[in-house]
């Protein structure tokens, strides 16, 4: 079992931020959307999504700079990855999406987080040390 991290785009507001977090949560899915075709910017480390296979783990993250940084919740992937239709999951968004199924075995705490330090990227395997540390916070 392989264990990832996946930003929830916290603390930003408004579509990207909270709205981002809440389409997971609701869509019981770890997203990633990819900049549109025509947009300068490319999204990051996509493939580590691909190695998602069913069991792994998901841990959501939550920019330390928002009110609730750290690993917020813990979800097990039911799925490998799927690509979306543009716009299918996140509205006016034309680039692609990409999802992993889960199935959230924490609620989303963001009261009591799991102090973590996140790297640059949007979706990306966890070092099994750190892993061990936010299983023991979820009891997971």
């Amino acid at each position: 079992m392989l264990c990832f991290v996946c930003h929830t785009n916290m603390p930003r507001t408004g579509i990207n931020g909270q709205y981002l977090e809440d389409l997971m949560r609701q869509h019981n899915c770890a997203a990633i959307w990819e900049h549109p075709e025509h947009a300068d910017q490319r999204t990051a480390w996509l493939w580590q999504m691909e190695r998602v296979t069913p069991g792994d783990l998901v841990f959501m993250f939550a920019n330390q700079r928002s009110r609730h940084g750290g690993i917020i919740a813990v979800g097990k992937a039911t799925g490998p990855r799927q690509q979306l239709l543009p716009m299918q999951l996140r509205p006016a968004w034309y680039g692609t999406e990409w999802i992993v199924p889960v199935e959230w075995l924490t609620a989303w705490n963001t009261s009591e987080p799991c102090p973590f330090t996140a790297l640059q990227a949007s979706f990306y395997e966890c070092d099994p040390e750190q892993a061990e540390v936010i299983r023991a916070h979820f009891n997971v």
